[in-house]
């Protein structure tokens, strides 16, 4: 391990501190979370070092942010001078063990908390509707959360909504880092082949309920009215997601399943020779 990856390792690990279960097994997972967004800002500024990028200061949206995973590394960027504006439609009782009440609350009282503002609202209807004007934002961030969204109509129009707001109130930066539905080790195929087999047949109340190829997220977002200022590419993250969306395409019933599912679930465990990793992650930036 290089100075760099040991110093970013041990910011991860001081960070996961914030979050609300530190029990040995937990942290280490959620140290690699960490890690991974840590990753993240190195792809947005990779001239910046992590621990002082440009969003020291600054205001920052986070859409879709959950139990708080990039919320905590973006307050940790943003610094004592910054905040973050963390929306989420999911309800307050989301969540397990952990709710996203309880997760939330937890961290709002940590060290970070002070740079935090929870919002619960649909993304869409918030960036439409008004209620962001005021907030002096200069960033939106989406990281992992497009699974979530409910097709590529409701992407389009959250990103249109999101450049206007950038053209009133003189800019606005994107940045979008999505698992990029390529694999670069073997042992990624099977998290592939999940996530286009939930894609495919989304579960209820799963998190894959589409997907798209970086090429169409960044037509989406051209079309929209953003300019792409720079793609870059994070190569199979040391992280268990590729394994829990294995989990979750197992609990799909092939009895039930449409044609094109079947086969990818079919796919999916024939891929399975070892230990599943995770697929690639793309990561955009554009300004509006």
């Amino acid at each position: 391990m290089s100075s760099t990856d040991s110093a970013q390792s041990a910011v991860a690990a001081s960070l996961a501190q914030c979050a609300i279960n530190t029990s040995p097994a937990v942290l280490k997972v959620q140290t690699s979370q960490l890690v991974h967004r840590l990753n993240l800002l190195s792809a947005f500024f990779p001239s910046h070092d992590y621990t002082e990028t440009p969003l020291a200061g600054s205001t920052v949206l986070e859409i879709g942010c959950g139990q708080g995973d990039t919320t905590i590394v973006l307050a940790h960027a943003v610094g004592s001078g910054g905040k973050v504006f963390a929306l989420d439609p999911a309800p307050l009782d989301y969540g397990s063990p952990y709710t996203l009440e309880q997760a939330q609350g937890h961290l709002s009282a940590s060290k970070l908390g002070d740079r935090i503002e929870w919002i619960r609202a649909d993304p869409l209807e918030a960036a439409e509707n008004g209620s962001l004007d005021g907030k002096d934002l200069k960033w939106v961030v989406l990281a992992h959360s497009l699974f979530y969204m409910s097709g590529e109509d409701y992407v389009y129009r959250l990103l249109k909504a999101l450049a206007d707001y950038g053209k009133k109130h003189g800019g606005l930066e994107l940045l979008f880092a999505e698992w990029g539905m390529k694999t670069s080790v073997p042992g990624a195929e099977a998290h592939l082949l999940a996530v286009k087999a939930q894609s495919a047949q989304p579960l209820r109340g799963g998190n894959v309920q589409m997907s798209l190829e970086p090429a169409k997220i960044a037509e989406l977002a051209k079309k929209a009215g953003w300019v792409v200022e720079r793609e870059a590419w994070v190569e199979a993250p040391q992280m268990d997601d590729g394994d829990w969306e294995v989990s979750a395409a197992k609990s799909m019933d092939k009895g039930e399943s449409t044609r094109e599912a079947k086969a990818l679930l079919e796919k999916m465990e024939e891929s399975i020779q070892g230990p599943v990793e995770c697929m690639d992650v793309w990561t955009g930036m554009f300004s509006a």
